[in-house]
């Protein structure tokens, strides 16, 4: 909250009579939960701000690469997440610049690739639409969707469902010369990229499994790291290795990273 007033009161401070400090120095500070409610007027404001910027471009001199990925969240929700770099030839110059798209939360019953695929259009419908052309010419325009080895993977050769998306989930009836239009693929134009980390990863892990020793082995690093990373029971390795008499052991110990995190080195 500190930023953003540093950041709000530099702005205003250009062209009003008063100095940044004096703006600082009178602002009422505010709950946080109220800057998360203030927040989706915000958004909604750039998302429109974003549909006049998307149509003052010249769709021919664009290029889309999209980043798209999902993280499980509480009670069985999942956060859908993803990212563009607008590359935007001008003649000799290339201009690059990065937008967040909004963020999807998605059930449990939608973990699939066309639910994936939904839930994507739906992001790019709040950024770009609401004409079918202009989501239509946004796909048109994706040269690669760089994910993990999830479901997200199969969305950059996924069928077209943009029609469906707006006559199934919009209850838009679109005109039967936009079926006859239609491309086979979503984007038809994409090629699939994962993530390096993603395909080392994978290495590692079915060559760790093929080793007839490693299942086991695995099972009891997880529990030997799981009850270490207990601080009751480190108190009470702790005060156990002192009544004994033994080395002491420092308080809290040492906590070994998890199996994903150890992977990665």
């Amino acid at each position: 909250m500190h930023s953003t007033a540093k950041g709000f009161a530099k702005l205003f401070a250009r062209r009003g009579p008063q100095t940044r400090v004096q703006l600082y120095d009178s602002l009422e500070w505010v709950h946080a939960g109220c800057l998360r409610q203030a927040r989706v007027r915000l958004d909604c404001v750039c998302m429109n701000l974003f549909r006049l910027f998307w149509a003052s471009l010249c769709i021919t001199l664009v290029d889309i690469y999209l980043f798209a990925d999902g993280s499980p969240q509480w009670r069985g929700l999942e956060l859908f997440a993803a990212s563009m770099d607008l590359h935007i030839c001008d003649g000799p110059s290339v201009g690059i610049t990065r937008r967040l798209l909004p963020c999807v939360s998605l059930p449990r019953w939608m973990a699939s690739a066309l639910s994936k695929c939904i839930a994507f259009l739906w992001q790019v419908y709040l950024m770009v639409g609401p004409m079918y052309s202009s989501v239509r010419n946004y796909c048109n325009r994706v040269r690669s969707i760089t994910t993990d080895m999830g479901a997200e993977r199969l969305m950059s050769g996924h069928g077209d469902v943009l029609i469906e998306f707006y006559e199934c989930w919009l209850g838009i009836k679109l005109h039967p010369s936009v079926h006859a239009a239609a491309p086979r693929q979503l984007f038809p134009r994409s090629v699939k990229v994962h993530g390096w980390k993603h395909l080392w990863d994978n290495l590692i892990q079915r060559g760790l499994t093929s080793l007839p020793w490693f299942p086991k082995w695995l099972a009891r690093l997880k529990s030997l790291v799981a009850f270490l990373r207990s601080v009751s029971i480190q108190g009470e390795l702790c005060s156990n290795f002192k009544e004994r008499g033994c080395h002491p052991l420092p308080f809290p110990l040492p906590t070994p990273h998890t199996f994903a995190i150890w992977r990665l080195y």
